[in-house]
């Protein structure tokens, strides 16, 4: 009897779990875009390990697919020294809970959620003393569990997928890093701040 009650919990969850539907942030706008595709910040960057190396380990692998650095990887796994460290200052995750009614009623009547996505972050010289620059990359929305999920997925501002494995939250992240590469690229020693872009 036992044995069957997991198999009914397991199948709900199954149910309600396999329809999510997840906000996401708006596509770049074209001037983002070419602001993007005209960054590239010459420098190696070592993220800092968290004492929650999920979060440290996740902004590492985002910092590498924007493509807007030389090389980035947690610290201790870099070969050569690093221009610029990274640090996680705030750490991001959704809501937690169970979604009840999702689950009791095979996804029938939807579960939602307010969650907040995105990394909180900065960037100091790895040989000087010069103020780090602070890059806040969050946004909001709600999270719903259930077959309304379906429906509510083809709007192209939602997905069922991690958000954190999504191009566009990866395109946030780039622009946001673009509109501040002056800043940063003022952060490496003798730079000065004139390599922040690449032309096209």
């Amino acid at each position: 009897m036992k044995s069957f009650g997991i198999v009914i919990l397991l199948s709900l969850s199954l149910l309600a779990g396999g329809c999510a539907s997840v906000k996401i942030p708006p596509k770049l706008t074209p001037a983002e875009r070419d602001l993007v595709q005209a960054t590239k910040i010459h420098a190696v960057v070592g993220v800092q390990t968290d004492e929650y190396p999920v979060y440290s380990n996740k902004l590492a692998d985002a910092l590498r697919r924007t493509g807007l650095f030389d090389e980035v990887a947690l610290i201790d796994d870099l070969q050569r020294e690093p221009d610029l460290i990274a640090t996680v200052e705030k750490h991001v995750y959704g809501a937690p809970g169970i979604p009840v009614f999702a689950l009791l009623t095979f996804g029938v009547i939807p579960s939602s959620a307010e969650e907040t996505h995105g990394y909180v972050f900065s960037l100091r010289p790895a040989r000087t003393g010069a103020a780090p620059v602070l890059l806040d990359v969050r946004y909001s929305g709600k999270t719903t569990l259930g077959w309304v999920a379906l429906l509510m997925n083809l709007s192209t501002q939602r997905t069922i997928k991690d958000p954190y494995k999504t191009d566009r939250l990866n395109d946030t992240l780039k622009a946001a890093i673009a509109k501040r590469a002056g800043e940063i690229q003022a952060l490496i020693p003798g730079d000065g701040g004139g390599g922040g872009r690449a032309g096209r």
